[in-house]
């Protein structure tokens, strides 16, 4: 039989209280673990079990611990130099007292005593956060490229989307601008600051803008609107824009913007705009000029907030095909419906017979018409307006205003509608006539009645002569 070899032993609190001499073992039998003396220390120093898990804080330097598995640490693990270890597993923290910034391509855990910071620095192929069956869910590359394969929640537990950010806001900031995505408390929050704008882009191409007033340009840069107003700029020429001030003015225009003073062409050509003020629509043209140049819009239709329909270019173009209308000859050119109520009469006086018989003074003619519109082959039956106002200045059409084309100086051609200081018979009012031919019509019928009695009575008188 071997023989049994017993070293010095006791509990912890036996040990705690015995100081061996130098190089003496003693073994603690609570722990179960061999304490070296050294003469001069109580309770010496106890080492190491092989699974570590007697290991706790540890004031001096470890080189290399390393062990047939994982080291298992069941309290504090305090490192003040460099740790490297095939695997660690802690149910308390790691502190980090010292150290230094890994160096550049190697990854490392440490802390940097100058900024009091704590840095995990990933390796030259990038870094990984990885699952228990090695699955990557977070990467971030050696260039700094990172890219999501799960859902990450900051400042929550259950993200439902890729990064999910409860209680606050996404920014970045390069000390004078900060983007926000997200929210600032009170409600949602997309944009920047300090006067900067905000673009969007795709395919690496800027596909819109919002300027530092608000203003958005899709497919282009926005131009320097006025800042009184709200404007959005489609492609390079069409434009929709309204008053920031409450004022009710809301416009759409082609090939041109609106500057707060002026319209401006976006590209050479003429232009158009719609718009609305007060509750009235306005249908305006212009005629071509440069690019950047000041357009000048020329009212072509109006809808007036009592809806009224009134169109200039109805006046300036005529026929001799239709029915008589009434379009007022002023700048709006409006369209008026004729009536005969006596609701809509006042001062109603018999015709004088005087009135009626000037009818009979005016000369019906032959022509042919001038206007474009009208077969130039065809004849007509009419009476000029010139005459019959000689006559009776009631049966004619008068224009009060003619279209007058400018130029300025740089070539640009504009009509504008301009009062006469006479008004000019323009048109004959032929249903007009009617009153009148009644007139002639009825008086001729007495005289023809009265005529036929005298006949009737001539025929008679001269029958019974002959019979005597």
């Amino acid at each position: 039989m071997a023989t049994q070899l017993q070293i010095r032993r006791g509990t912890t609190a036996q040990m705690n209280a015995f100081t061996g001499a130098e190089g003496e073992l003693a073994v603690n039998t609570t722990t179960d673990t061999v304490h070296v003396h050294d003469g001069s220390t109580a309770g010496g120093f106890a080492l190491a079990k092989a699974d570590g898990s007697n290991i706790g804080t540890y004031a001096g330097s470890f080189t290399t611990l390393a062990a047939s598995g994982a080291v298992t640490l069941s309290s504090t693990l305090a490192v003040t130099g460099a740790l490297t270890a095939t695997g660690l597993t802690s149910s308390g923290p790691i502190n980090l007292t010292a150290g230094a910034l890994a160096a550049a391509g190697n990854a490392g855990l440490s802390h940097r005593s100058a900024d009091n910071k704590v840095y995990l620095q990933a390796g030259t192929g990038g870094f990984n956060i990885l699952d228990d069956q090695q699955n990557t869910h977070f990467f971030i590359d050696s260039a700094g490229v990172s890219s999501f394969n799960n859902n990450v929640g900051i400042g929550t537990s259950s993200p439902a989307t890729k990064l999910a950010v409860s209680g606050g806001y996404i920014s970045q900031t390069d000390g004078t601008r900060t983007l926000y995505l997200g929210s600032d408390g009170t409600g949602g929050l997309f944009g920047t600051t300090t006067n900067h704008y905000l673009r969007f882009v795709t395919n690496n191409a800027e596909r819109m803008r919002i300027d530092s007033s608000g203003n958005v340009g899709v497919s282009v840069i926005p131009p320097a609107w006025g800042s009184a107003y709200a404007n959005v700029n489609v492609g390079t020429a069409a434009s929709f824009w309204g008053t920031k001030t409450g004022a009710s003015l809301v416009a759409m225009s082609d090939n041109s913007y609106f500057n707060g003073s002026a319209y401006i062409a976006r590209n050479t050509g003429a232009g158009s705009k719609y718009y609305q003020n007060a509750g009235a629509h306005y249908w305006d043209r212009a005629a071509s000029v440069s690019a950047g140049a000041t357009q000048t819009n020329v009212t072509g239709m109006t809808l007036d907030i009592s809806g009224m329909l009134a169109v200039p270019q109805w006046h300036i173009q005529t026929t001799a095909l239709g029915a008589t209308a009434y379009i007022a000859s002023g700048p709006q050119g409006g369209i008026y419906r004729s009536t005969s109520s006596i609701k809509y009469k006042r001062d109603v006086e018999t015709i004088e017979d005087i009135y009626a018989d000037a009818l009979l003074d005016v000369r019906p003619v032959f022509y042919r018409s001038k206007s474009d519109n009208d077969n130039s082959a065809h004849g007509f039956w009419g009476i000029i307006a010139e005459e019959l106002a000689e006559i009776d200045p009631r049966l004619v059409h008068w224009q009060t205003h003619v279209p007058v084309e400018s130029t300025d100086d740089d070539g640009v051609v504009t009509t504008e509608m301009v009062e006469l200081d006479t008004p000019e018979p323009e048109g004959v009012q032929y249903e007009r006539f009617v009153p009148l031919l009644i007139n002639l019509a009825k008086r001729q019928r007495d005289q023809i009645t009265a005529q036929a009695l005298a006949i009737t009575d001539l025929t008679t008188r001269l029958t019974a002569l002959e019979n005597n």
